[in-house]
């Protein structure tokens, strides 16, 4: 008596090549999802130079018309207040020296890349306006 065996399907594939496809996916899509996070922190950094770079043409631009920098504004104000982003007021002395810039008063964005304000000190030397006729 033989014994007749049915012929193995091989049409589909094994769990094994199954595995392996999706390993070699994995590690494709991880390799380009990091390569996609580092160009956007390079875009982030780049635009991050570029506000830092409108900030000091604004600052000297302040400085040149009002022959003072500005007061800081008040950190503790939400974006939504109407004074939020306003200088405070010369002079600035004391606690007042301290505050994020004055960003509505200069006409430049809130945050940065990262959603943060940009914190901001000025001197009382700095901040307080020549008078008339003096030599700076």
């Amino acid at each position: 008596m033989q014994i007749t065996r049915s012929p193995i399907n091989t049409d589909g594939f094994t769990l094994v090549e199954l595995t392996l496809v999706l390993i070699i996916v994995t590690l494709l899509s991880t390799g380009l999802i990091l390569g996609v996070s580092a160009q956007r922190e390079n875009v982030e950094r780049a635009d991050a130079q570029h506000q830092l770079d409108n900030i000091r043409e604004a600052l000297l631009g302040f400085a040149i018309a009002n022959g003072r920098l500005p007061c800081p504004a008040v950190p503790s104000l939400a974006s939504d207040d109407t004074n939020a982003g306003i200088a405070a007021n010369p002079p600035c002395l004391n606690a007042a020296q301290y505050g994020v810039l004055p960003w509505a008063t200069l006409g430049l964005p809130e945050t940065d890349p990262w959603g943060n304000r940009y914190t901001y000190f000025v001197s009382d030397k700095f901040s307080a306006a020549l008078a008339i006729g003096s030599q700076a």
